[in-house]
């Protein structure tokens, strides 16, 4: 069990069972939720994308949210999150979860699925180079495509119809996972900004992959990030409206 904050004031919790084989909540996943606005978030129907253990959804709920649906492609992480509702007593009537990949699992059981239905979505898919996502994580766990951006770039077309007008989307970019090519997606298709930025000294397993790093600076798929002649790891959080 572990119990995370909220948002930055750190009045409000999340209790979270975890799993070895569903990925834990990371550094992107707390700068992604605390950077959610306020009014973003009150009285409104939210949706997460890939909700591995709930932590972005019921983190969500517990800031004022009305109504959460939630899907992950890993049965795993669905029960998961199912269960983790629980602990933080969203109830059957504010909250569904289904197993499968963005909205599909909705289409098959709503007339139009979830479209022009959703006022904010929230998703921290797996956006790290797929080399670098194996490294990290093994084989078996959440990867990505080669560059990084095939996930989050799918997950913006879904938005395109699911959010209501006005709607708003919140994700994470990261300064290897081609970024470029993510915020010129999203300059085009809605009213879009970088609404935070955190940036995370390389740990061992980064340090070890520098070259590979070196290789997508220079591929112009991403750009360099040092302090003090050390190696960073820059997480943008994005803020689109439809």
């Amino acid at each position: 069990m572990i119990i995370l904050p909220v948002e930055k004031k750190l009045r409000a919790r999340v209790m979270l069972e975890v799993a070895d084989n569903v990925l834990k909540p990371s550094v992107a996943s707390t700068s992604l939720l605390f950077a959610v606005k306020d009014k973003d978030i009150f009285d409104k129907t939210v949706f997460d994308i890939g909700s591995g253990t709930g932590y972005l959804g019921i983190g969500l709920m517990i800031r004022g949210a009305n109504y959460l649906y939630a899907t992950d492609a890993n049965l795993d992480a669905c029960n998961l999150t199912l269960r983790n509702a629980g602990l933080n007593n969203i109830g059957d009537d504010k909250f569904e979860c289904k197993c499968g990949e963005y909205d599909e699992p909705f289409n098959r059981y709503e007339q139009n699925g979830l479209e022009n239905k959703i006022d904010t979505i929230i998703s921290n898919p797996p956006l790290m180079p797929s080399r670098l996502s194996r490294e990290e994580y093994g084989p078996n766990e959440a990867t990505s495509t080669e560059d990084g951006s095939e996930s989050i770039l799918k997950i913006l077309e879904k938005a395109k119809y699911l959010l209501k007008k006005g709607g708003i989307i919140y994700f994470p970019i990261f300064n290897f996972s081609n970024p470029n090519k993510v915020k010129t997606f999203a300059e085009e298709n809605f009213l879009s900004s970088v609404v935070a930025t955190h940036d995370v000294i390389f740990d061992h397993n980064k340090l070890s992959q520098v070259d590979f790093f070196n290789a997508i600076y220079a591929s112009g798929k991403g750009y360099s990030v040092e302090h003090q002649g050390h190696p960073y790891w820059r997480i943008e959080i994005m803020r689109c409206e439809k």
